[in-house]
């Protein structure tokens, strides 16, 4: 792999870090919103400017980037479900219906099976851009945006919020439909997940956000 094109790979990794990190902030108060993009970004830096110290190749940077975004989607979202419910403690009755650990282990499986199809994803981006084969960037660019709101939904079914489930199928629906010969592998673990996301929500009963009338 050229230089220069080792070089377009770690741009577009940081670019998707960001992007990542936008995504999970996004209408965050702007205090923890602020913060977290402004450590993520000293993070970026530090990583590359080590990167260069050591001379080491911008596609291997580039790659472990991917790899960091990845791993770290769980705990992202955990971080905003944290911060989501500092800002909306009128929530707190969520709590009192928690979930099994044999049903919390399955979802946190489900988060990083579905990151490690979007570092999939990337890793064909990245190879289609540095080979000039457009397809490839094709075949990487509709899984990883359809992981996305799977993974986002996945971690919303637990607060029993209908548009979690939602997130889900709209996401397995565009993977399935995209890599249709695979169809034997895509379907089932799409009815997975979205049994995973369904079954998380309807335990607590799903909130619509819908006011009781008393009296």
């Amino acid at each position: 792999m050229s230089a220069r094109t080792g070089r377009g790979a770690l741009d577009l990794a940081t670019s998707a870090a960001r992007a990542w990190t936008a995504f999970y902030t996004w209408r965050l108060p702007a205090e923890f919103r602020d913060d977290r993009r402004s450590e993520i970004e000293c993070d970026l830096w530090e990583h590359r400017e080590f990167a260069r110290l050591v001379d080491e190749p911008a596609w291997r940077t580039a790659a472990g980037l991917v790899l960091r975004v990845v791993l770290g989607m769980s705990a992202d979202l955990s971080w905003r479900m944290e911060v989501a419910a500092i800002g909306h403690s009128a929530d707190r009755s969520e709590s009192m219906n928690p979930e099994s650990n044999v049903v919390r282990a399955l979802a946190w499986c489900s988060h990083i099976l579905v990151g490690l199809l979007a570092l999939a994803s990337l890793g064909a981006i990245i190879t289609g851009t540095a080979a000039g084969d457009a397809s490839w960037a094709i075949m990487g660019g509709v899984p990883l945006v359809a992981s996305v709101p799977i993974i986002y939904g996945l971690s919303r079914s637990a607060s029993r919020q209908p548009l979690a489930i939602i997130l889900v199928v709209s996401g397995c629906l565009a993977i399935t439909s995209f890599w249709y010969w695979l169809f034997m592998f895509t379907i089932p673990a799409s009815a997975g997940l979205i049994a995973l996301s369904y079954y998380r929500g309807k335990r607590g009963g799903w909130r619509t956000g819908t006011p009781k009338l008393s009296g």
